[in-house]
């Protein structure tokens, strides 16, 4: 589906008042495809309803929008999710993701992934990259690497066969905090109340005592030292230093949501006057490009009337007049907002010093 047409089905949903049983099958530019039903139409995207809970959509990451049915809805498999993650915290980080509704972890779950494929994605150990590729071929995957990095609980999320990364943080020791991360990396909305405890609960250990049989000498200089199960996460003392298999091998990418020059530009052919501008929200600058786009597309459509040698050919003209309109608009006030943009800062928040950055949706 073309750009346009994207662009029309967008206006008809947005027109709609997104009754309920309105299902759509999406297809979204990092090969997703899946049937959500449309709950609304906001300012940067779609708010869908999938079988996981609601799911926020930009307008930028959509593919393609086509009708379909409840009976479809219903009958879509759960989002497989491969998880990397050092040996200490793998088993608080799958219980996590388990505990979503609609959500598959392959090796922990019953999945259509063959032991082969499972263990070559095992080899890749805490390499992302290495992860999306083992599972690029096959139907759309999420590949999570969920680390502990001081203080934080890092994930990193990106869909097998695309290059786009999401990265979000949450302060380890705030259930709430973690839960709602859990969510925020598959890009979904995070349901009320939501919380995770990372550190499981290890069973009491109980030491048998020391008995001494008869006629067995015990040599005085021998230490027998009891085994002790040591949780790695919740026995830790609060130092501050963090422990070498918590850290990332890589620092985290840059946030896919970034508008950076090169977005702008190729966001400028969007048929939207205004759009690179309202999309990083500059109000002013996305106003002004209506205001410029509207007159010179009525002065065009004027002058082609006069010129055109059919009622086809003047549409042909006008529309053609108006979309170089909107892209020179979209691209001098677009650029004229990312410059601006550049001076912004991220403060942590005074309540929990919880840092989350999340792509495009949030």
């Amino acid at each position: 589906m073309t750009r346009l047409g994207l662009l029309a089905v967008a206006a008809t949903v947005c027109a709609s008042t997104a009754s309920a049983q309105e299902y759509r099958r999406v297809e979204t530019i990092d090969g997703r495809t899946m049937v959500a039903e449309v709950v609304a139409s906001e300012a940067t995207g779609f708010l869908l309803r999938v079988p996981t809970g609601l799911w926020r959509l930009p307008y930028t990451d959509l593919a393609d929008m086509q009708n379909s049915t409840e009976v479809d809805y219903l009958a879509q498999p759960d989002w497989p999710v491969w998880l990397l993650a050092t040996p200490s915290t793998r088993g608080g980080f799958v219980s996590a993701y388990r505990a979503v509704e609609g959500v598959a972890v392959i090796g922990a779950d019953d999945t259509r992934f063959a032991p082969q494929r499972i263990a070559d994605a095992t080899a890749c150990n805490l390499d992302i990259v290495c992860a999306t590729d083992v599972f690029a071929d096959s139907p759309p995957v999420y590949v999570v690497r969920a680390t502990l990095n001081g203080t934080e609980a890092v994930f990193e999320s990106a869909m097998a066969g695309s290059e786009f990364t999401n990265v979000v943080r949450a302060d380890r020791t705030d259930t709430t905090a973690v839960g709602n991360a859990v969510y925020d990396s598959l890009g979904l909305v995070p349901p009320d109340g939501v919380v995770v405890q990372l550190a499981e609960a290890q069973p009491d250990v109980v030491l048998e005592p020391d008995v001494v049989e008869p006629d067995v000498v015990v040599e005085p200089d021998v230490v027998v030292e009891p085994d002790v199960v040591v949780d790695p996460v919740a026995d830790a003392p609060d130092t501050g230093v963090t422990r070498e298999d918590d850290i990332t091998v890589t620092p985290p990418p840059p946030a896919r949501d970034a508008w950076t020059r090169q977005r702008v530009l190729t966001s400028s052919f969007i048929p939207v006057p205004g759009y690179t501008a309202f999309a990083q929200g500059d109000s002013a600058g996305g106003a002004l490009a209506i205001a410029a786009v509207v007159p010179l597309t009525a002065a065009w459509v004027g002058t082609s009337g006069a010129t055109a040698q059919s009622t086809g050919e003047h549409v042909a003209l006008s529309v053609g007049g108006f979309y170089l309109a909107t892209v020179a608009a979209n691209q001098v006030l677009g650029l004229r907002s990312h410059r601006r943009a550049l001076a912004a800062t991220v403060v942590p928040s005074a309540d929990g010093g919880v840092l989350f950055t999340v792509a495009g949706s949030r």
